[in-house]
């Protein structure tokens, strides 16, 4: 069956995306142009223009599209474990076992650097960060209302140590990749989670 005009202008629309991550981890945020990802995506450059009003909202679309892609599905799983600290065992040997140099990673990094540039970048990508530290925060007090984690601990502090914790292990692993960030995460588990 044929596709329909609607999804042939979405199926553009997640090529263009895609080639937008991928010059992104190759030349750094400022390195790509609406031409180059035209050429890499395979289409033409009013392709891009159309969809994309500009390189700035292009490349804000890319991050959110990278985001939700890398990071949505590993967040869920972790929320929806038997429990927090089942959750981030899980979430980090997520990350331990994925090359950190592959393009969506590289994305992510850089994502983190523009947002102290962009303010409607660095607006989404609080927006999404608050929402996962919330949903940490949730599992949190599920626990403790279990009697797994100890209950006079604040859960959306927990919750923030822990999200600082993620993106901490991450960035030393992505400098140093003998970093065991699944055993460092086992030990802050141990030591913030756990019930004496």
């Amino acid at each position: 069956m044929t596709p329909s005009p609607q999804e042939l202008g979405e199926q553009t629309r997640q090529k263009i995306i895609a080639a937008t991550i991928l010059l992104v981890a190759e030349q750094g945020w400022h390195g790509v142009t609406t031409r180059a990802v035209a050429e890499r995506a395979g289409v033409n450059n009013a392709a891009v223009n159309y969809h994309f009003s500009t390189k700035a909202d292009l490349l804000r679309e890319a991050a959110a599209a990278n985001l939700e892609a890398e990071f949505g599905q590993a967040m869920k799983a972790m929320v929806m474990a038997p429990s927090m600290a089942q959750g981030l065992r899980l979430m980090m040997g997520f990350f331990a076992a994925i090359d950190l140099k592959q393009p969506s990673m590289v994305m992510l990094l850089e994502t983190m650097m523009q947002s102290s540039r962009d303010e409607p970048l660095r607006q989404n990508l609080m927006k999404v960060l608050a929402e996962a530290r919330q949903q940490m925060a949730d599992r949190i007090a599920a626990d403790q209302a279990a009697g797994t984690v100890a209950g006079d601990r604040d859960p959306l502090i927990l919750a923030t140590v822990l999200a600082a914790l993620i993106d901490g292990l991450l960035l030393h692993r992505m400098v140093d990749p003998s970093v065991d960030i699944a055993r460092s995460c086992v030990a802050a588990i141990e030591a913030l989670l756990e019930t004496p």
